[in-house]
């Protein structure tokens, strides 16, 4: 079966991810000790608005980024982590195909790890402009 435009723009964000992330994961919200260090790609709920016989599709998407904390300073590596989110995604934006413009919206640490917590979560939001045939999600104009 064919693949969507959407699919093949997560599939090229995955492929930016995986110079830096052995696991990288979709959709997933409940991650094991085990499969850190690595990515994890949430795709939100896409808006379409149609212009000129084509749907103009806005898909955000959260991507987040976990990593054992063993003897680092956490809010040094909090750091490190959203500055290789930021570089990796949107930095390499030009990487990621079918896509007419990309956006940062928001990132860091929602929740800090309390004292006893082995993992550190460091999550960016991006917004991705891309465009579609109407009714056709394979097919860009």
């Amino acid at each position: 079966m064919a693949e969507t435009i959407r699919e093949l723009i997560l599939q090229d964000i995955e492929g930016v991810l995986e110079s830096r992330y052995d696991n990288i994961y979709r959709g997933r919200t409940q991650l094991e000790y085990g499969d850190l260090p690595c990515a994890d790609l949430l795709p939100g709920m896409e808006s379409a608005e149609r212009v000129y016989g084509e749907q103009r599709i806005t898909l955000p998407i959260s991507i987040y980024a976990l990593q054992i904390i063993e003897d680092e300073d956490v809010g040094a590596l909090a750091e490190v982590l959203l500055g290789q989110l930021i570089s990796d995604i949107v930095g390499n934006k030009d990487n990621i195909g079918y896509i007419s413009d990309m956006q940062y919206s928001s990132g860091g640490v929602d929740t800090w790890p309390e004292q006893n917590e082995q993992a550190l979560s460091v999550q960016i939001d991006i917004e991705i402009l891309y465009s579609t045939n109407i009714g056709d999600p394979y097919t860009q104009p």
